[in-house]
């Protein structure tokens, strides 16, 4: 997996740990909404957490984020910055990379239907889910828009950047998943990746094309946040950052690289896929 086989090497003082969810989260036979959205994202808030305890409390926090993931992403940190006891998970964020997230396909019935397809091609899906969609329900693009409106309000002393990535080929039996106006936020810069909605994750070395670009991105960041940047004073509750918790440590910071199927006892549990990436 490339989170393991690339990013890892690669940046090799960061700590990756990856967050999913089962394939039989989404049955027929139960209701599947944005309450489920919202608890999945309090489940990823709470497993960052936990995993950043002791001196790992302030180290900036990239998420990587892949589909209905991105929405599950922005429920957790709207819920981070709301809670005291997960607050320093959002002042700690630094970026988030969106990858194929739908954040306006809701309104769209041709979306949804697309997007039905493609969860069915995977797993059970739901039908109150679908006819959300369909139906041009806007609790997910709801989520959306409180995640801008919280990283851009001017009492937030903390700067989330965003980066949107989308899928430009179709799917086979399927179309395309997320079209590119659902996949952006026209404030935030975006790139396409050439591949699938299910491909656009999937990189196999690194010298692939799509790697490089999220490499690149991650480069650029990570050096924003160096010793004496402004970056590097993200944290509000971490005055001290530049000289405490930075992006780049001098030394590996022993980490586990969390990746495999969600039974596995390596995986942060919650909510499904190849979701959510965390540096930190």
């Amino acid at each position: 997996m490339w989170p393991r086989d690339l990013l890892a090497p690669d940046f090799h003082t960061a700590r990756i740990l990856t967050f999913g969810y089962d394939a039989d989260v989404m049955k027929v036979w139960e209701p599947t909404s944005s309450n489920q959205i919202l608890d999945n994202g309090k489940a990823l808030a709470f497993a960052v957490l936990a995993h950043r305890q002791d001196d790992a409390a302030t180290r900036p926090i990239i998420f990587v984020a892949h589909s209905l993931g991105g929405i599950v992403c922005e429920s957790a940190l709207l819920l981070c910055e709301k809670r005291g006891t997960l607050r320093s998970v959002f002042t700690s964020t630094i970026g988030v990379i969106f990858m194929g997230t739908p954040h306006h396909g809701s309104s769209l019935a041709g979306w949804g239907h697309n997007f039905a397809r493609y969860l069915g091609a995977f797993r059970r899906t739901n039908a109150e889910l679908v006819g959300s969609l369909r139906l041009g329900n806007s609790e997910l693009g709801q989520i959306a828009e409180d995640f801008q409106h919280l990283i851009r309000r001017e009492d937030v002393r903390v700067r989330v950047r965003v980066f949107c990535f989308y899928e430009t080929l179709p799917m086979h039996a399927v179309g395309m998943v997320v079209e590119r106006f659902s996949a952006v936020l026209s404030a935030y810069d975006n790139l396409p990746l050439d591949a699938d909605h299910r491909n656009m994750t999937k990189f196999d070395s690194t010298a692939n094309p799509g790697y490089r670009k999220v490499h690149g991105l991650l480069t650029r960041w990570l050096a924003d946040c160096e010793p004496g940047s402004n970056a590097a004073l993200n944290n509000p509750e971490s005055p001290d950052r530049s000289k405490k918790d930075t992006c780049r440590a001098q030394e590996p910071r022993g980490g586990i690289v969390f990746n495999g199927n969600i039974t596995g006892h390596n995986v942060v549990t919650g909510l499904s896929g190849d979701i959510n990436l965390t540096f930190n």
